[in-house]
């Protein structure tokens, strides 16, 4: 019992949005428009400035670090209304299938 009481684990999670990797670019959307669903990304955060972000948050104890605004902004909605989310996000999607 003593050994687990003097041990300490800290969990952070980070959700850092679209930044501006190789991922960004090569990832193939199925069945979407690649330069439309990209679209509200052009100004992607570079991943050197996302890892300073991540950084600063775990060294200020944070459980959670959400980076980009989108990435912010989608977080807070979820949070207000997990259904809401997930419907807004289907609907994303599925406007964007039957535009083909």
């Amino acid at each position: 019992m003593d050994y687990f009481a003097e041990k300490t684990a800290i969990v952070t999670g980070a959700a850092s949005g679209i930044i501006d990797t190789t991922i960004k670019h090569t990832t193939e959307l199925r069945n979407l428009e690649r330069e439309k669903m990209l679209e509200p990304f052009t100004n992607a955060l570079p991943p050197e400035e996302c890892a300073r972000q991540i950084l600063k948050g775990v060294e200020a104890n944070k459980a959670t670090i959400v980076v980009t605004g989108m990435a912010k902004f989608l977080w807070y909605i979820n949070r207000l209304s997990p259904d809401f989310f997930i419907w807004m996000m289907q609907k994303k999607a599925m406007d964007e299938l039957r535009k083909k």
